[in-house]
């Protein structure tokens, strides 16, 4: 005629709690709605036992009880865990070795999506969404500036999403320290005489500690501010100019920077450039003349 339905909470070894956390009786149907949303995680016990009226002709019999046993996983959003917000990053070290992001949960999501934005002028921009199966992602090679992730996903079609958004900082990459340039003098002056004896100019600097590059740039006061010439592969702390049609009448500023270029071609760092000026005093070209008057005349 009705029912009495009970569930306790249960150990692995089958002990319950002595109070039930649900508890419906003179129950009519055969099927319940159990709100479970106040439930922790865990092993529940669930108990069902069977009544009949009492009549005149019989009495009331109370059946046997019924047990079962289920497993009930309470969803969680994902929790963002590291970097911790607001932290700050070097430029270096988030370039070399990118910046690690990481969330917990209780329930482990079917794929985990980091979304990673950054802050322009105009708004923010994403930088990267990455779909991965673990609990972790390394953004690398970022910029500096200001970031922003959060952490989607899904179980059983659930959205356990996290909740908050968290951000970064990430530094400007240092410079590296300026060039000492030990030739030419600033202000050296390059003759006719100097420049028939010598058909090339050398340049040489003191080496810059941690990088494996550097730049070379003439500036002609003629095309100024545009170079004529640049050249950013020179592995030696020298370098020997021997095309002087680069130069011209005039000063030229000669600019040096050290570099620290990785395996992919990429510059990971520049240094602060250093300028000197020379100056190339050549005698001004005299026009052609005839031998025989200014007048030609020709078939």
């Amino acid at each position: 005629d009705y029912y009495s339905v009970s569930v306790f909470a249960s150990d692995l070894a089958g002990e319950t709690t002595s109070a039930p956390l649900f508890e419906q009786s003179h129950l009519e149907s055969t099927q319940i709605k159990i709100p479970l949303g106040f439930f922790q995680s865990g092993r529940y016990l669930v108990q069902v036992q069977g009544f009949t009226l009492e009549t005149k002709d019989s009495t009331q019999v109370i059946g046997y009880i019924g047990n079962s046993y289920l497993q009930y996983q309470q969803l969680e959003y994902i929790q963002l865990l590291s970097p911790a917000n607001e932290v700050v990053f070097e430029g270096l070290e988030a370039m070399r070795k990118g910046v690690p992001l990481r969330y917990k949960t209780r329930n482990k999501p079917e794929v985990a999506e980091f979304q990673l934005l950054k802050r322009e002028s105009d708004g923010l921009h994403e930088v990267t969404k990455e779909s991965v199966r673990s609990d972790s992602f390394v953004a690398k090679k970022l910029q500096a500036g200001s970031y922003f992730w959060r952490v989607q996903g899904k179980l059983a079609d659930f959205d356990i999403s996290s909740l908050d958004t968290w951000s970064f900082t990430v530094l400007p990459v240092p410079p590296l320290p300026p060039v000492v340039i030990i030739l030419p003098i600033e202000g050296m002056v390059f003759g006719a005489k100097e420049l028939r004896t010598n058909r090339n100019i050398e340049f040489s600097w003191l080496p810059v500690p941690d990088s494996n590059r550097y730049r070379l740039s003439i500036y002609p006061e003629a095309i100024a501010p545009r170079s004529s010439y640049i050249f950013e592969n020179i592995t030696e702390n020298s370098f020997i100019l021997t095309d002087l049609s680069v130069l011209s009448r005039g000063n030229n500023t000669i600019q040096v920077e050290a570099l620290y270029i990785e395996e992919t071609g990429e510059i990971e760092r520049s240094g602060i450039p250093v300028k000197r000026t020379i100056t190339i005093d050549l005698p001004p070209v005299k026009p052609a003349q005839s031998q025989t008057g200014s007048t030609l005349y020709g078939r």
